[in-house]
């Protein structure tokens, strides 16, 4: 059985996401490569379709 990786993160669950910092809805950049914040602009990397939080 082959599983196939999703790269985009959900419409569903970016409307669940929210920045660790300020608790700020989070937006895809324009590659969808990184979350960004639409508060404080922290950018978080995306990987595989699962947002890296940490440092």
């Amino acid at each position: 059985m082959v599983l196939l990786m999703k790269e985009e993160i959900s419409e569903r669950m970016l409307k669940i996401l929210v920045c660790p910092s300020d608790k700020s809805k989070l937006e895809y950049n324009e590659k969808k490569t990184h979350l960004i914040c639409s508060t404080c602009g922290n950018k978080y990397e995306v990987k595989d379709g699962i947002p890296v939080f940490l440092d």
